[in-house]
């Protein structure tokens, strides 16, 4: 979505998630959760300049709350998804810190460097 929001793009997705043993190769865990991310955007001289607003899981009503994983073979109760689900919320949130603070923080140079050209974006 463009422009919605109160922020200029949101984007829906979703993530699939497996944890394998390294020992037995034996799948642990599988999921497939679904996130929402939104960012500004505006670009300025060939450089876009991003700043993540939220990364998270999607917790709308019109997905359900799920009560486990897909794939469980960890034997993981409710209360040990939801203390996941609650963890990973924190870790999408530290990602997000560290995506605008180093990774975003000078701006993304477009692929293309044409100097005859300045190129602008605004939502």
């Amino acid at each position: 979505m463009f422009g919605q929001f109160d922020t200029d793009v949101v984007i829906e997705y979703q993530i699939n998630l497996g944890f394998m043993d390294d020992n037995t190769g034996e799948e642990l865990l599988y999921d497939e959760i679904r996130m929402v991310t939104s960012a500004d955007i505006e670009a300025q001289n060939d450089i876009v300049m991003i700043n993540l607003l939220n990364n998270k899981i999607d917790t709308a009503s019109h997905f359900g709350n799920k009560k486990l994983p897909i794939r469980n073979s960890m034997d993981m109760t409710e209360n040990d998804y939801r203390e996941f689900l609650s963890t990973l919320g924190f870790t999408l949130n530290y990602l997000k810190k560290w995506l605008n603070d180093v990774v975003l923080r000078n701006g993304i140079i477009f692929p293309f460097n044409t100097h005859e050209f300045d190129t602008s974006l605004k939502f």
